[in-house]
């Protein structure tokens, strides 16, 4: 009985559908309740940005804070922006889960290890998804920033790093895997590359919105 259990419980389906079951309820309920207010300072900022107007002021009649996130953030939700809002607030939280998911089943776990990482977290999915968090995504471009690195793929794993840091600043966390490539020069090379893209991007916009 308790092999069948623990067998249950280590099936990557089981784990994928409650990782990602979690996510849709708790996601449908903010949608039923129409309480999504930071999907809304998200979504905005993708229209604020278009229209060339500044996009570190208040809106009152359109949110309740700040936008406190990166200039390049209003290309990654530009996607979820453009759809009727309960529905992009939905597939934001779909997509930031599944995105993590991928992530951790990308690490070299054992299979009982990949599933206490996955029972473990999902409790913090919980809590990411009922405020509409982009904490999940920047922790699955963390994850992706080593296992890149691991598989000496030091490009990507920079685009994985930049573009963390140009969305919110805590994905510089993963510079700490500097320490586990194999090539650091051209790992350095590929931060300097992808900065200068994401900087240059950046102040376009800020130009546009003065």
């Amino acid at each position: 009985m308790l092999e069948r259990l623990k067998g249950y419980v280590q099936n990557p389906v089981f784990l994928f559908i409650l990782w990602m079951g979690v996510g849709l309820a708790c996601s449908l309920s903010l949608m039923i309740k129409g309480t999504y207010s930071n999907y809304v300072i998200f979504s905005q900022s993708f229209w604020h940005a278009i229209s060339s107007s500044p996009l570190y002021v208040e809106y009152l009649q359109e949110q309740k804070d700040f936008f406190l996130y990166g200039i390049s953030f209003t290309a990654l939700i530009s996607p979820f922006a453009a759809l009727p809002r309960p529905l992009g607030m939905v597939l934001w939280c779909m997509v930031n889960c599944g995105f993590l998911y991928y992530a951790i089943s990308k690490l070299d776990l054992k299979k009982w290890q990949f599933a206490v990482v996955i029972l473990v977290s999902v409790n913090d999915v919980f809590t990411a998804v009922l405020s509409q968090q982009y904490s999940i995504g920047i922790t699955a471009m963390i994850i992706f920033a080593y296992v890149l690195i691991e598989k000496e793929k030091d490009l990507w794993a920079a685009l994985m790093v930049v573009f963390g840091v140009m969305t919110k600043l805590y994905g510089v966390v993963g510079l700490a895997f500097f320490l586990f490539s194999k090539h650091k020069m051209r790992f350095v090379a590929s931060l300097l590359f992808w900065g200068w893209l994401f900087f240059c991007y950046q102040c376009c916009m800020l130009l546009l919105s003065m």
